[in-house]
C-alpha cells in the first residue's frame, strides 16, 4: 500500500514538474518582450498562469521604477501588455482623488471611490492628466445619502470642484441605492452645467 501511495505521489510530482517546465519558454518570451519594449526599465515577472477559459497565458508584472503592477498576455500569435495604460490610469485617478478630497471635507467622508477613463492613456507621452479625462465615475456610501436632492447636490459640487481645478471631462456618472431601488445619474457635455434641480430631474430608476 505504501509503495502504491509513493508511486502515485511520484507521478503527481512529475506531472507538476512537467507542467511548470512547459511554462519556461513563455516566461522567457515575456522577459525578452519587456526588455525589447522597455529597455530602460526593470521588471519583476511572476510565474506564468494559463487562461483555461479564453486560451493563452498571462503573468503579473511589477515595474521596479514606479511600482506599477500590470498584466502581460500571450495569445496564439501575439504578446501584449497594459503597462502604460495601468500607469497612466493610476496617475489620473490619483489626481482626481486628490483634487476632490483636498477641497471639500464633506466629499472626503461621503465618496467611496472616484475614477476616470480616457482614450489617451496607452502611451508614454501623457503630459497633463487634467486635460485628457473623457469620463468620471464616482460612487458614494449609500448609507450616508439622505435623499435624491442630497446626491444631486454632491454631484453638482464634484463638477464644480473639477471645474475650479481645470480638470476637463465630458461625462460624469454615479449609481446609488435608496429605498430598495437602484438609481443612476449620467450627465454629458452641456448637462455638466445643470443646476441641482435639473440634476434631480435627470435621476433614473434602473432597478
Amino acid at each position: 500500500m505504501k509503495k502504491v501511495f509513493k508511486t502515485i505521489c511520484m507521478i503527481f510530482i512529475s506531472i507538476i514538474f512537467v507542467f511548470n517546465l512547459s511554462k519556461v519558454p513563455t516566461y522567457l518570451e515575456f522577459k525578452s518582450y519587456l526588455k525589447t519594449n522597455y529597455p530602460a526599465k526593470d521588471f519583476n515577472v511572476s510565474w506564468i498562469k494559463y487562461n483555461f477559459i479564453y486560451g493563452g497565458s498571462f503573468s503579473k508584472v511589477v515595474c521596479t521604477a514606479d511600482n506599477t503592477t500590470f498584466q502581460i498576455n500571450k495569445g496564439k500569435t501575439y504578446i501584449s501588455d497594459n503597462y502604460y495604460l495601468t500607469k497612466n490610469t493610476n496617475a489620473m485617478n490619483k489626481i482626481l482623488r486628490e483634487n476632490l478630497y483636498s477641497e471639500n471635507e464633506e466629499l472626503n467622508s461621503l465618496v467611496r471611490s472616484v475614477y476616470g477613463s480616457s482614450n489617451s492613456l496607452n502611451h508614454d507621452q501623457v503630459k497633463d492628466y487634467k486635460q485628457i479625462v473623457d469620463s468620471i465615475g464616482i460612487s458614494f456610501y449609500s448609507d450616508k445619502i439622505i435623499n435624491k436632492r442630497h446626491i444631486a447636490q454632491l454631484i453638482h459640487e464634484v463638477i464644480e470642484v473639477y471645474k475650479r481645478n481645470n480638470i476637463k471631462f465630458n461625462q460624469i456618472s454615479t449609481d446609488f441605492e435608496m429605498d430598495g431601488h437602484v438609481y443612476s445619474i449620467v450627465l454629458k457635455d452641456e448637462q455638466l452645467g445643470y443646476d441641482v434641480n435639473a440634476i434631480v430631474s435627470s435621476i433614473r430608476n434602473i432597478k
